[in-house]
């Protein structure tokens, strides 16, 4: 499912940045490495995205993998 929506926008000309990968538990490494190579981005920009019982754990999780970070980076902004 992931490789056929990166495929539908880069038919539309968009590029993604990044890739949050929504998943019962947390993607592993080797998923990362293959959902990479796929779709076109750095396995580190490649977001784990687990099923929580907390919407409230969500930007913990994000944080917890430096997403914040990477999104100002891809922006070439300061902290």
């Amino acid at each position: 499912p992931v490789q056929q929506s990166v495929r539908l926008l880069n038919a539309m000309g968009i590029e993604p940045d990044f890739i949050v990968a929504r998943a019962e538990h947390y993607v592993d490494d080797k998923r990362k490495e293959r959902i990479a190579l796929f779709c076109n981005v750095k396995k580190e920009d490649v977001i784990s995205n687990p099923d929580v019982p907390s919407i409230y754990e969500i930007p913990l999780i994000l944080q917890q993998q430096k997403m914040g970070e990477k999104i100002l980076n891809s922006f070439i902004l300061k902290k």
